[in-house]
């Protein structure tokens, strides 16, 4: 017999009552996170609020209560207490223990109502631990309490109270003489239906009380607050409606453009619908009432909120269709009616123009409302499109004529129009400056960092000298690869060529160690001069001189800077092995240096969008109850394992390191909590403790304690090593008491070594990776470079970070690099063919995609300037004038249309001792000078020496980005042509073929030079 034939009727489930809430719980309020709970929330008011639209209450009062709860208060007519004939339950318990029960099903009780499914008061009381209700009708007072839906008495207050189940309403009292009618609800919701750390959100409750005084203006909401220790009371009353709220949500600042129209309408259309017998009958007319609010401003943004019975529609439906229908018709007629609008063959406004700057509430009642869930984020009544586009397109077109209104008219019509103008140029734009080459088709070079956006006057190509800022190492240098192996520069370059892309690692500014792909590896110099730094793991790195390490603390320091004993910020990675109780067996993981923990890679491989999809499937599997247990046990097993223990106890000392104002609270909070008997969190702690102690020998525990503060000692000394062993001591001394009073002393840790330092020292230097020596070396090497978008570094297999700086300090959106190998040539002397021959200048020609000479084009350039980027050196000097005079000569337009600069690099960096230091850059040594003595007599002390940039590659990304290529804090220099001619004859004096003028004029000019300024 198979599996299949063996499913009968006995397999089949019926959930009774409201089983199917508590079993579902996302199918009824739409989610189980912070959602849900403010769902339960509006379940509740909207049935207030619907017997303030009937015209039978003034006043609803929300309290949220200190323990949780939630009640809520109406002066309406109170739910029906009476016995009903068909159930023989009587009304209160009826409508909040049955599905599908209410008097929003037809007759007389409502016209009508948010609900109309029956089930919002219901799914509350299901999912509640507590739900009390009280009715005031006809004279007397009616008490009820439930327990997950079921109906009985409590014997004292909130939810922990003894419960005994029993049916029926209890008659409490009588109403006073005068005192009105109404019902009042207070639940206790049950955390365990909706997600961990899941609460209700105060905001929203304000929002959905606030957004239903403007739909109800004849009823006053009132909002009262006990959760924190003082009570607080908000009142909600706005008696001009819809016109308020268009008010309230305009954006500030913004001047409106017409004064607030204001339609009212009502109208028919017909459906399929049952009637009081359950039977479908077809064209069933209905009657719909329109309320719409809005104007225009002079800003951008657009408002569009919309309602049906006061419920707001997130997410709009037929009532907002009609409304951008009417809407968009009546204006496009109106402004075809209107002479000098619109010019000839000009397409007309679309709905995005129509409703740039408009605020708008869009607010209609309908009978018997459909939505497309139980939410009501959406409106899927279809009749009511064509209601709503009638009513709204006949009042707009009113308003558009009448002579009253029609000057006023005329500006929002002319504010439409110069929308689709700005709209239709914009798409203009961008379809002009799509990526091209000068050859169609043809590829780009292979070392342009091109910007993302396809839009021309806000891209920026940056010509930069060399590619020192990029990074640079010898060929045979290996990279860590996340994939647990390591390759070459120039393995990576040739599989990168084949369109293969590898991941390494990087470190954030805390140090924390991600996975990020290594793009584009590619030779960045020829013959580059060499340094080998030496490590104390016996790796070496060969590299240019000025190449960044990163240190421990985070900083960076040049390759020929540093020094013996430096600590580099490392990368340790291992194998997991189940033997040394790790869970998984073979596994890479890295040591994350600013928690002080191993993490698996493949835990930090994080594509885009993947962590929003992990959440999502997150919070789908977890709503399975069986899978909760099971991971209720796992857990259970998992923290049996005493190296798990550990590594989720140094997680969380590392979280209160960064939250230091948790602990400050933290006290009070656990004395309240465990003096509380009904926890029994206090007697867990202390068996839990008496367990431990009983079960792990005391010589264990110290050794255990001991070897931790050895270790934290050892990370202490780290930046010590540099002093000699007689005031090692004291120093550690001095930042123990500083910075851990409670750590193992000095003498203590000497001890653990027997008294010998140089042993000490060791292990000092075993906790992070330091510097044994640099040595400058007399080969020279092709150098390669690659890039780690995001980040300022990536990680070598010698385990050590170093750094990779212009691409980072660039925006990518919209600045572009075309690095330049060494000085192009000299246009102003070379013939026009071995011009075009010269790879740099093919290159920026190829970029640029306008041609060159007669053929150049400005309005096809591909970018809207060009930022000469070079050294603030003698040679930086140089290529700048080499490349002026290439587009002074080949590309002119560029620079008479003022879109040529020159980057102004800084020559030094002056920062300020202190708490809040400061950092000056200044551009030549009198500037230097100057701010010097100016930081000195306002009594600042001065980190010297003064560091002075040779190349853009000494600037961090940070530094590079601030002084060069952050728009708002660089200084840059317009490149002008005031004078062509006098500029054509500097050029052809200075660039040019013939020697003898340039020397007689060299001589002539040498009294003008400042010989202490000489840059040598």
């Amino acid at each position: 017999m198979t599996a299949e034939s063996l499913y009968g009727a006995d397999d089949l489930t019926h959930l009774e009552g409201l089983e199917a809430v508590r079993k579902r719980p996302g199918m009824y309020i739409g989610s189980t996170d912070s959602r849900g709970i403010n769902h339960l929330f509006a379940e509740i008011i909207d049935n207030s609020t619907d017997e303030g639209v009937a015209g039978h209450a003034s006043r609803v009062t929300v309290t949220l209560h200190a323990d949780g709860s939630i009640q809520v208060d109406d002066d309406g007519r109170g739910i029906p207490t009476g016995v009903h004939g068909k159930s023989g339950l009587s009304g209160v318990e009826l409508v909040l223990t049955r599905l599908h029960a209410g008097g929003k099903f037809g007759g007389s009780g409502y016209k009508t109502s948010g609900g109309l499914h029956g089930v919002g008061a219901s799914a509350v009381n299901a999912l509640s631990h507590r739900f009390d209700i009280t009715v005031k009708r006809e004279g007397q007072v009616h008490q009820m309490s439930f327990a997950h839906g079921a109906p009985g008495v409590f014997d004292g207050p909130g939810p922990k109270a003894k419960f005994n189940r029993r049916s029926g309403l209890n008659v409490t009292g009588k109403m006073k003489r005068g005192e009105r009618g109404g019902t009042s609800i207070r639940y206790w919701y049950d955390a365990r239906y909706f997600e961990t750390g899941a609460a209700l959100d105060l905001e929203g409750v304000r929002a959905k009380m606030r957004n239903t005084a403007f739909l109800v203006p004849g009823v006053t909401y009132v909002l009262r607050s006990a959760i924190e220790d003082t009570i607080t009371e908000e009142t909600f009353h706005y008696p001009h409606g819809l016109s308020d709220m268009v008010d309230f949500l305009s954006p500030g600042g913004e001047k409106p453009v017409c004064g607030t129209l204001l339609i009212n309408g009502e109208g028919t259309y017909k459906e399929n619908a049952a009637d009081e017998n359950g039977v479908m009958k077809s064209n069933v007319e209905r009657r719909a009432e329109i309320e719409v609010a809005f104007r225009w401003g002079t800003g951008y943004e657009r408002t569009v909120e919309c309602f049906t019975n006061t419920i707001r529609n997130v997410h709009g439906g037929t009532h907002r269709k009609g409304f951008d229908r009417a809407a968009t018709k009546a204006l496009q007629e109106a402004i075809s009616k209107t002479r000098g609008l619109l010019k000839p063959k000009e397409d007309p406004p679309t709905i995005e123009d129509v409703l740039e700057g408009m605020t708008a509430v869009i607010h209609v009642r309908l009978p018997e409302p459909q939505f497309t869930s139980q939410t009501k984020d959406e409106l899927s009544t279809a009749g009511i499109t064509k209601v709503i586009q009638g009513v709204v397109e006949k009042q707009i077109k009113a308003w558009t004529e009448d002579r009253r209104t029609k000057s006023e008219a005329k500006i929002v019509l002319q504010k439409v129009v110069d929308a689709a103008r700005v709209r239709l140029t914009q798409k203009q734009q961008k379809d002009a400056a799509r990526r091209k080459t000068a050859l169609e088709g043809a590829s780009m070079p292979p070392k342009l960092v091109d910007c993302r956006t396809t839009g021309v006057s806000r891209s920026e190509l940056f010509l930069v000298e060399g590619d020192s800022a990029l990074g640079c190492f010898v060929g045979e240098t290996h990279v860590a690869l996340a994939s647990g192996e390591s390759r070459s520069f120039a393995d990576l370059t040739a599989d990168w060529d084949k369109g293969i892309t590898h991941f390494g690692y990087a470190t954030n500014k805390a140090g924390r160690v991600v996975v990020a792909p290594l793009v584009e590896p590619r030779i960045t110099k020829h013959d580059a001069p060499l340094v080998q730094v030496t490590l104390d793991n016996e790796e070496s790195v060969r590299c240019t001189p000025d190449h960044l390490f990163r240190l421990r603390d985070g900083s960076y320091r040049r390759a020929d800077a540093l020094r013996p004993g430096d600590s580099l910020m490392p990368l340790h990675r291992s194998v997991s092995s189940k033997k040394a109780s790790d869970k998984l067996d073979g596994y890479e993981r890295v040591w994350m240096n600013d928690r002080d923990e191993w993490v698996y890679t493949h835990h930090l491989a994080d594509r885009p969008g993947r962590r929003e999809e992990w959440s999502e499937r997150s919070v789908a599997q977890w709503q399975d109850a069986e899978l909760l247990a099971w991971r209720s046990k796992a857990t259970a097993e998992q923290f049996a394992d005493p190296a798990e223990r550990d590594r989720q106890r140094a997680a969380v000392t590392a979280w209160h390191e960064k939250h230091p104002e948790f602990g400050q609270q933290h006290p009070l909070r656990m004395k309240i909590r465990l003096s509380d008997p009904e926890t029994g969190h206090l007697a867990k702690v202390q068996a839990g403790r008496a367990q431990y102690v009983a079960s792990v020998p005391r010589e264990e525990r110290v050794a255990k304690q001991n070897e931790g503060r050895r270790i934290a000692a050892l990370k202490r000394l780290s930046g010590l090593l540099s002093l000699p062993d007689a005031e090692l001591a004291d120093a550690y001394e001095t930042r123990r008491k500083n910075t851990a009073r409670t750590g193992l002393r000095f003498s203590r840790l000497l001890a653990h070594y027997d008294g010998d330092y140089a042993r000490l020292r060791d292990a000092i230097s075993n906790v992070n990776h330091s510097v044994v020596s640099v040595e400058a070396l007399t080969e020279t090497a092709d150098v390669y470079d690659l890039t780690v978008d995001g980040y300022h570094n990536f990680a070598l297999e010698a385990g050590v970070f170093v750094h990779n700086s212009a691409r980072m300090a660039r925006v990518s959106e919209y600045q572009a690099l075309l690095p330049l190998r060494g000085k192009i040539l000299n246009v102003q002397k070379a013939s026009l063919g071995d011009t075009l021959k010269n790879a740099e200048i093919a290159s920026i020609v190829q970029v640029l995609g306008a041609g060159s000479g007669r053929t150049f084009e400005l309005p096809v350039m591909r970018y809207g300037r060009v930022i000469l980027m070079a050294d603030a050196d003698v040679d930086g000097s140089h290529i700048r004038t080499l490349l002026i005079t290439l587009f002074a000569k080949y590309m002119r337009p560029v620079i008479e249309d003022g879109r040529l600069y020159a980057a102004m690099p800084p020559l030094h960096k002056l920062v300020t001792k202190g708490r809040n230091p400061e950092t000056h850059f200044t551009f030549t040594q009198r500037e230097m000078e100057l701010k010097y003595a100016e930081l000195e007599k306002a009594g600042k002390q001065i980190v010297t020496p003064v560091p002075r940039f040779k190349g853009l590659g000494e600037m961090d990304a940070d530094e590079l980005w601030d002084t060069t290529m952050n728009p708002a804090t660089r200084s840059v220099r317009r490149i002008t042509l005031d004078d062509v001619d006098a500029a054509e004859t500097a050029l052809e004096l200075l660039m040019g073929e013939k020697v003898e003028p340039r020397r007689n004029w060299l001589v002539q000019s040498s009294d003008r030079v400042d010989r202490e300024a000489i840059d040598i």
